[in-house]
C-alpha cells in the first residue's frame, strides 16, 4: 500500500491511500466469507456456503464494496498509528477509485490535534509551583463542624404540640391555583422544609407562622416579575396549604456515645482524631490540585493554540452530559432548570466553552509533556484501576467500558506525569 499525507488549512489533513489488486485480494476474501454467512441457498444451512458458490449468487459490485470498507478500516487505521496521527474527528472519506480486478485508491479528510511546543524552563516551573509548602492544618472550629454535621445526622424529630415557628421543620400538603385553575405543577404531598428557610415563594413561608397541625391555611400572593413561568409574572396566585407536622430536631449529645454511632470508634477523641486527620488529608489535595492548575496555567501563558472548533464543540458537549448527569443526581429536570434561568441550551454552551478551552489546552499540555519524556500506562495498571473502579461502582459486569477504560488511562497517565515533575 502506497499513502500520502498532505497539509491542508489549520489542523486539517489529507491522506491519499492506493492499494493494488493483489493487495485488495484478502479484503475480497474477507468481504465474500461475510456475505456469505447471511446467504440461503438450497442445499446449505445458512453460514455454511462455499465461497464458491456464494460468489456466484453474489453481484461483483456488492462484494468490492464491502471489500473497501473492510480495506478502508484496516489501512486507515494502520496509517494512524504508525504516523502517531491524533485526529480528533471522524474522517472525512472519499473512495477515488474502485472496480473489479483493479487497484483501490481512497482518500481521507480529518482534523488532528495541534502541535504544542512546550516552554524550555517548564520543569523549573513545576519545581517551583509544585513543591511549594502546603498549609494543611486543622483548626478545633473545623473539628466541630463536622461533629455538629454527624450530630445533625443522628438527629431524631421531635413532634411539637405548638403553633409553628421560625426553624421549626413543617410537613405540609399544598396546592396553587391562578385564577380557580390549578397550575401544573403547582402542588406536592408530603413535602417538608425547615420553616424560614426560604423554599418557597417569597411570603409563602411567613404564612405559615404561628400555624397547628391539621390546620390549613388559604392565602394569596403576587407571582414576582422574575417568575420561571412568563404568563404567571404579576399575577395572583391562590394558595391551599395543609399542615401536617410541626416538629424541631431533637440533637444528641456529642459525646463518646455518638462517636460510636458514628462507626468503630472506641470514644470521641478517637473520632476527633480521624476527623482531623481526614481534612488535613482534604486540605492538602485541594491545595496540590490548586498548584497544579497554577502550573498549567502558567505554561498555557506562554503557548500558541489555534483550538479546532470541533475539539471544543466536543468538549462543551460534554459539558452540558456532566451538567446534565449532576442536575439529575440532585434531582432536578435539565429543561425545568433551563426555563428558571431563562437561558437557552445555546447561551449556556457559550457560557461553558471558555472553560472548555482550558480543560483542552491542560489535557493537550499534560499529553506533550507525557510524549516528550515517553512517560506511558501498562495495560495491566489500566485493568487492575478499571477493575477497582467498577467495583467501586458496583458496576463489575461492564468492565469493558471503553469509555471508562479511556478516562482511567489518561488519569493514570497525567497522575505519572505529575510525579515526573515533582522529582
Amino acid at each position: 500500500m502506497n499513502y500520502k499525507i498532505s497539509p491542508l488549512n489549520n489542523n486539517e489533513r489529507q491522506i491519499d491511500f492506493e492499494l493494488t489488486a493483489s493487495e485488495m485480494k484478502i479484503f475480497v476474501d474477507q468481504a465474500l466469507e461475510n456475505l456469505a454467512k447471511d446467504l440461503e441457498i438450497n442445499g446449505f444451512r445458512k453460514g455454511k456456503v462455499p465461497k464458491e458458490i456464494a460468489e456466484k449468487h453474489l453481484e461483483a459490485s456488492k462484494i468490492w464494496e464491502e471489500a473497501a470498507i473492510l480495506a478502508i478500516k484496516k489501512n486507515y487505521n494502520d496509517i494512524l498509528e504508525k504516523e502517531n496521527l491524533k485526529v480528533i474527528d471522524r474522517p472525512q472519506i472519499t473512495i477515488t477509485k474502485l472496480a473489479p480486478e483493479n487497484d483501490f485508491s481512497f482518500k481521507a479528510k480529518v482534523t488532528v490535534l495541534p502541535e504544542i511546543i512546550l516552554p524550555d524552563n517548564y520543569k523549573k516551573l513545576a519545581q517551583e509551583i509544585l513543591k511549594k509548602d502546603i498549609e494543611s492544618e486543622v483548626t478545633d472550629e473545623e473539628i466541630q463542624e463536622v461533629l455538629a454535621w454527624f450530630q445533625s445526622l443522628k438527629s431524631q424529630l421531635k413532634e411539637l404540640d405548638r403553633p409553628a415557628q421560625k426553624g421549626d421543620i413543617l410537613e405540609i400538603d399544598f396546592q396553587t391555583f391562578c385564577e380557580n385553575i390549578p397550575l401544573e405543577g403547582g402542588s406536592g404531598q408530603n413535602h417538608r422544609f425547615v420553616l424560614g428557610s426560604n423554599h418557597f415563594l417569597a411570603g409563602f413561608e411567613e404564612q405559615l407562622i404561628n400555624a397547628r397541625k391539621g390546620e390549613i391555611k388559604k392565602f394569596s400572593l403576587e407571582a414576582p416579575p422574575d417568575w420561571p413561568v412568563s404568563h404567571l409574572r404579576g399575577k395572583k396566585l391562590d394558595f391551599e396549604v395543609k399542615i401536617k407536622l410541626v416538629a424541631e430536631k431533637a440533637l444528641p449529645a456529642i459525646d463518646d456515645q455518638l462517636a460510636q454511632q458514628i462507626g468503630a470508634f472506641k470514644n470521641l477523641e478517637e473520632l476527633k482524631n480521624k476527623i482531623r486527620a481526614d481534612l488535613s488529608q482534604a486540605k492538602r489535595a485541594k491545595a496540590e490540585e490548586k498548584n497544579k492548575i497554577e502550573f498549567l496555567d502558567r505554561v498555557s501563558e506562554k503557548i500558541t493554540l489555534d483550538l479546532p472548533t470541533v475539539l471544543i464543540e466536543a468538549e462543551v458537549n460534554k459539558m452540558i452530559e456532566e451538567f446534565k448527569n449532576s442536575l439529575i443526581y440532585e434531582g432536578l429536570d435539565y429543561e425545568t432548570y433551563l426555563k428558571s434561568l431563562n437561558k437557552t441550551e445555546a447561551e449556556l454552551k457559550n457560557e461553558f466553552r471558555p472553560e472548555a478551552e482550558k480543560r483542552i489546552k491542560y489535557a493537550m499540555i499534560l499529553e506533550a509533556i507525557a510524549d516528550a519524556n515517553d512517560i506511558m500506562v501498562s495495560e495491566t495498571e489500566i485493568e487492575s484501576a478499571l477493575k477497582n473502579e467498577m467495583i467501586k461502582r458496583d458496576q463489575t459486569s461492564q468492565i469493558d467500558s471503553q469509555d471508562l477504560r479511556s478516562y482511567i488511562k489518561g488519569r493514570l497517565r497525567y497522575d505519572k506525569v505529575f510525579k515526573f515533575l515533582m522529582n
